[in-house]
């Protein structure tokens, strides 16, 4: 289990057909529910109603290379529930910071320590939530699963059809 697991690959074709083939093939209706493209960017997103706290979302970043395009996928929570673990986990980080530096003066001055406190707490804040975030994503693994063959399957589609043009065309 990685925090985040990740996928890369390329694939032999000038970078604006590429975009632009994957882009329509995002777009068809059988491949682009719950999908989007923007730019050099594809998202995927579990259905709603299949949809849960630790349900995945896949982002797919396409770059240019000399040989055509590689893509890079990452897998993370929803962008809602990533903005709040990554507010949780500063916070869990500012208590470490704070309640050392407040615990150190308290020392300091002979009065009992308490802000120390804070130290170990943070570290079960942020221990607990890679625990938890570690079991939605067991929980979650055979959502990634399907989002990463959605992918597979715009990619067999997009080099299946010779027929789309680049969007700058």
């Amino acid at each position: 289990m990685r925090m985040q697991p990740t996928f890369c690959g390329e694939l032999a074709q000038p970078y604006a057909d590429a975009v632009a083939k994957l882009r329509a093939a995002v777009r068809t209706t059988d491949l682009g529910e719950h999908a989007d493209a923007a730019g050099a960017c594809l998202d995927f997103r579990v259905a709603p109603a299949e949809c849960r706290v630790w349900s995945p979302h896949l982002s797919v970043q396409l770059y240019e290379t000399p040989g055509g395009v590689e893509y890079f996928g990452r897998f993370s929570p929803r962008p809602t529930v990533w903005t709040f673990v990554m507010m949780v986990y500063f916070g869990a980080a500012t208590a470490i910071i704070g309640g050392g530096v407040y615990g150190c003066a308290q020392w300091m001055l002979g009065v009992r320590p308490w802000g120390l406190a804070a130290i170990p707490a943070g570290a079960l804040t942020i221990v607990g939530l890679y625990l938890v975030s570690a079991t939605g994503q067991r929980w979650s693994s055979h959502q990634m699963a399907g989002l990463r063959e959605r992918f597979d399957r715009v990619l067999v589609h997009a080099v299946q059809r010779p027929d789309v043009r680049s969007e700058a065309s």
